[in-house]
């Protein structure tokens, strides 16, 4: 099957709740998907000439790690990431950098490999206090977590993203899976997400389908661009998604038509029922 070319938006898309629409991409998000098709010199000339125009580029220099991490030229990092994490100590962006240098030197030394994911876990719990509760951080630390294939912590991160996004406008409604109500059923999804790093798309394509709603979530309604290129990627792994990605409505439908609530003034409704309804009535899908 065709894969989906993500350069191409979906037909039935959440509507956005920003006043200006979808932002569409960033530079972390064109990257990610370049690197992923091993373009590393498309990347290298991208990464060129926004370095040249603001060498201090946060984004930049997150993104050139990634692209310099990939191919192992780790001694060029340190170099130049090192230098910047001792002179910016609270910069999110510079400490992640630091932090992708350290576990690909844990992933090289067998002595690390036995506890890289408590370790990590515990580095970008500090990169997102230095974001200070950031919407950006925590989508750049879900984005460069789910590469590593550590789906738990980067959809962890995905969902803060939306959390402090929601904070900062004014959405259809707050995201109560996201908070006491449904902290059980949350916990449970969660759990379940190294499932996405081993099994085989059809044994867990509930759990793919879950993911993909608050990805999408993330990316078309509230407009957090380093969701995206994930959503597409997982769909793009499991055929049964991928051939109905101009519409989910059916998927979604079927695997989470009660799947948390939200909380609205005129009581609790469905997550992708209430992300629907009252925006664009001709394309309710629940």
């Amino acid at each position: 099957m065709e894969l989906i070319n993500s350069q191409k938006q979906r037909r039935n898309r959440f509507p956005s709740s920003l006043e200006k629409g979808n932002e569409g991409e960033n530079l972390c998000s064109r990257i990610f998907e370049v690197l992923v098709k091993r373009r590393y010199a498309e990347a290298e000339q991208k990464l060129d000439l926004e370095l040249s125009l603001d060498p201090l580029s946060e984004e930049g220099i997150l993104s050139w790690t990634e692209l310099k991490l990939c191919q192992g030229e780790l001694d060029a990092v340190i170099e130049r990431v090192g230098p910047l994490a001792r002179e910016y100590p609270m910069n999110a962006y510079y400490f992640l950098s630091q932090v992708l240098l350290e576990v690909k030197e844990w992933d090289d030394d067998p002595h690390f490999q036995s506890h890289i994911q408590m370790d990590y876990d515990d580095y970008v719990e500090q990169v997102g206090e230095c974001g200070a509760g950031s919407s950006d951080v925590f989508a750049k630390i879900g984005l460069v977590s789910i590469r590593r294939g550590m789906w738990k912590t980067g959809m962890s991160y995905f969902i803060e993203a939306i959390k402090a996004q929601e904070k900062d406008h004014d959405g259809p409604a707050n995201l109560i899976f996201l908070c006491d109500k449904n902290e059980y059923e949350l916990r449970s999804y969660l759990d379940c997400l190294p499932l996405l790093e081993d099994e085989p798309p059809d044994e867990v394509i509930e759990l793919i389908v879950k993911t993909i709603c608050i990805l999408l979530i993330a990316y078309e309604d509230l407009g957090i661009c380093e969701a995206w290129p994930v959503a597409v990627g997982l769909a793009n792994r499991c055929p049964s998604v991928a051939e109905q990605w101009d519409d989910l409505s059916t998927l979604f439908d079927r695997f989470c038509p009660r799947w948390v609530q939200i909380q609205r003034t005129d009581g609790d409704v469905a997550l992708v029922q209430a992300r629907m309804e009252g925006l664009v009535p001709s394309r309710l899908i629940c």
